[in-house]
């Protein structure tokens, strides 16, 4: 995120959302949960172990988890299958 940028939080009875806006771009699908993927615009950010450990989470649960972006903000819904 940055300075004066906004994280969300949504939670239903079956779902949990949330998102945040950036300055990086979208995350391409084939590399969203690679385990310590750099982006070349920002030698600081990365996803890390994050994303990687989430998704080992979602699988052991039988959840879902997806991913959109859009007007500068990351979305990650995670959802009961």
């Amino acid at each position: 995120n940055y300075r004066r940028g906004r994280i969300r939080i949504r939670v239903t009875a079956g779902s949990f959302q949330i998102s945040n806006t950036s300055l990086l771009p979208e995350i391409p699908a084939e590399k969203l949960f690679m385990r310590l993927h750099t982006s070349r615009e920002a030698s600081e950010s990365s996803n890390g172990l994050g994303l990687a450990i989430a998704k080992k989470i979602v699988d052991v649960n039988a959840l879902k988890i997806s991913y959109h972006w859009q007007d500068g903000e990351h979305m990650f819904q995670l959802e009961h299958r």
